[in-house]
C-alpha cells in the first residue's frame, strides 16, 4: 500500500472526469464536512482475496480513518487479488465508492480487465455497469440466484420491497409473494433502522441464492454514524458490541415515535433466527451481534470487532429447507 502524507482539506462535491467512476446527481446534492488526509497524493488497495463482512475491515482502513475521512484524493481498487466476494462483500465496496464520491475522492478500478471469476459476477450482476457505466464482458446478465446490487433511499424502501426484493425472495423460496409479509416487515425494519441510526437515509441492499446450500444470504449496509453512536447517546457506558445487542432488545428504541417501541430490530431478529432457524449477523462501528436460535428463544451474541465500520452492516442468511411462509388466508397484523 502507497503511504499517505497527512493533511486536511474542506470538501466539496465534484464530477469524476477522466475515467473515473461517475457520480450520480443524489451524491453531489449536499456539502459534506468530512475531509482528505492527502489530497496530493494517490493509494491503491488491493481487494481482500476473499471478500466478506469478516475481511471488509481491513479494506476500509486502507481507504478511510475511523473519523470518516478518506487517507488521500486518488484511491485505485485492485481487484487482481479477488478470488471470492459475497453479498457484504459487494455492498461495502459499494458504500465505500459512493462514500469516496461524496467527500470528493476520485476512485479508479484495476486488475479488473482479467475477467476471473469473481469480476464476472460482479460484472453478470451490473456492478461495472452501474460505476463504469458499461458492462466488461458482452453478454453480461444477472443471474437468477442473483438480487443485483441496488442503492434504496428510505423514502423508495416500500417500493422497491414490493417490486424487486418480494418478488426474487418469492422465486427463490418457491412460495407466493402474499406469503411473504412478515418478511417484508423485517426489511421495513432495517430501512427504518437505516433512516433512524445512519443520517443518510440510503441504503445499499445485494441479495444471493445458494441453491447447493439451500441458502439466503441478504446484506444491507450503509455508511452512517452506527447504531452503537446513538444508543450510547443514551447508555454511555455500553461497549458498541453490548450497545447493538440492547438495540436488538424487545422495547428498547433511541426514536420517540411510536413507530419504533418494541419493534425494530428485535421483530427482525424474532422473524429471521427463532421463527425460520436462520441467522443476523450486525456489524456497527467496532462491535458484532450474531444471532441465531437458541433452546430458549434467541441465542444473542455480542463480539468485538477485528477493526472499524463506519456504519451498519446487516446480514440475514435464510434457509429456504426451513422457511415458514405466512399462512395465505390469514391477514397479518402489525
Amino acid at each position: 500500500m502507497q503511504s499517505c502524507r497527512a493533511g486536511h482539506n474542506l470538501l466539496r462535491f465534484r464530477e469524476l472526469r477522466g475515467g473515473a467512476i461517475r457520480t450520480p446527481p443524489l451524491a453531489r446534492a449536499t456539502y459534506m464536512i468530512w475531509q482528505i488526509l492527502a489530497p496530493s497524493q494517490e493509494l491503491t488497495v488491493p481487494l481482500p482475496t476473499y471478500f466478506n463482512k469478516e475481511t471488509m475491515y481491513g479494506l476500509v482502513s486502507q481507504v478511510l480513518d475511523e473519523g470518516h475521512n478518506a487517507r488521500c484524493k486518488v484511491i485505485y481498487l485492485d481487484f487482481a487479488p479477488l478470488k471470492f466476494i459475497d453479498s457484504a462483500g459487494v455492498t461495502v465496496l459499494s458504500n465505500l465508492i459512493e462514500f469516496l464520491k461524496k467527500i470528493g475522492a476520485k476512485t479508479y478500478f484495476k486488475g479488473h480487465k482479467t475477467l476471473h471469476t469473481p469480476v464476472r459476477f460482479l460484472d453478470d450482476s451490473g456492478f461495472f455497469r452501474q460505476y463504469l457505466g458499461y458492462d466488461l464482458q458482452q453478454g453480461a446478465a444477472v443471474r437468477a440466484t442473483t438480487l443485483p446490487l441496488q442503492l434504496v433511499e428510505y423514502s423508495r424502501s416500500y417500493g422497491y420491497m414490493e417490486n424487486r426484493l418480494v418478488p426474487w425472495l418469492a422465486n427463490a423460496l418457491e412460495t407466493e409473494e402474499r406469503a411473504l409479509s412478515t418478511v417484508k416487515v423485517c426489511f421495513q425494519e432495517i430501512f427504518n433502522n437505516i433512516n433512524d441510526h445512519s443520517q443518510v437515509n440510503i441504503g445499499c441492499i445485494f441479495a444471493q441464492h445458494y441453491p447447493n446450500k439451500d441458502l439466503i444470504q441478504i446484506t444491507v449496509s450503509d455508511f452512517g454514524v452506527g447504531i452503537p453512536y446513538r444508543v450510547q447517546q443514551l447508555e454511555g457506558n455500553l461497549s458498541d458490541q453490548q450497545a447493538i445487542a440492547r438495540a436488538s432488545e424487545q422495547g428498547f428504541t433511541t426514536q420517540t415515535t411510536v413507530r419504533n417501541r418494541g419493534a425494530g430490530l428485535h421483530v427482525l431478529v424474532q422473524n429471521v433466527a427463532a421463527r425460520n432457524d436462520g441467522a443476523v449477523m450486525i456489524h456497527s462501528r467496532r462491535g458484532i451481534l450474531t444471532c441465531v436460535r437458541g433452546r430458549d428463544g434467541v441465542k444473542r451474541t455480542p463480539r468485538p470487532a477485528k477493526g472499524f465500520y463506519p456504519g451498519t452492516l446487516i446480514q440475514l442468511a435464510l434457509h429456504t429447507n426451513t422457511f415458514v411462509s405466512d399462512e395465505i388466508d390469514e391477514e397479518f397484523e402489525w
